[in-house]
């Protein structure tokens, strides 16, 4: 079980990396627009993905990091508390950048010209963008949780660990 969640995280990840590279190329100038925007993906992911690589997926997406965020309810005993508040406040900041951007990447509205003047109607909302802006944003990590609270590893590079010898 716990791969199936690692293959939907990496098709996850590599759908909406592509949907950010080809978005970044088309509004950035090309090709190095396209890497602005690899990057900028990546280095939101990191954030968004830190405390629950630290938690070694104990953490959730929102519930456990919140309580940890607030000092009530965190029983991470393997986790410097500073480390994993700082990385929380940092996953935040990293969810409301990488909302912003899927709005950009798939805008939810065929224009834009909609919901400026109030005239968003049930039947102008682009559905499929919505999916996924929330896969993006909240199923990625939710999936890379769950693969590792089944027991996963990730690879050493990833949880910044240090190798010995």
């Amino acid at each position: 079980m716990k791969y199936l969640f690692l293959g939907l995280a990496a098709a996850i990840a590599f759908s909406s990396l592509k949907a950010y590279q080809s978005t970044g190329a088309a509004y950035l100038d090309g090709r190095i627009g396209g890497i602005i925007a690899v990057v900028v993906f990546l280095i939101v992911q990191g954030f968004e993905l830190k405390p629950i690589v630290l938690t070694k997926g104990k953490a959730g997406v929102f519930a456990n990091l919140g309580s940890a965020m607030a000092g009530r309810g965190a029983d991470f005993a393997m986790v410097d508390p500073q480390e994993l508040l700082d990385a929380s406040l940092w996953a935040w900041i990293g969810y409301g950048v990488d909302f912003v951007c899927g709005l950009l990447v798939w805008p939810p509205v065929a224009s834009w010209q909609l919901v400026t003047v109030g005239g968003v109607s049930f039947g102008d909302i682009r559905w499929n963008a919505v999916f996924s802006i929330v896969l993006c944003v909240f199923g990625l990590q939710f999936c890379v949780q769950q693969y590792l609270s089944r027991g996963g590893n990730l690879p050493k590079f990833f949880t910044g660990e240090k190798r010995h010898g």
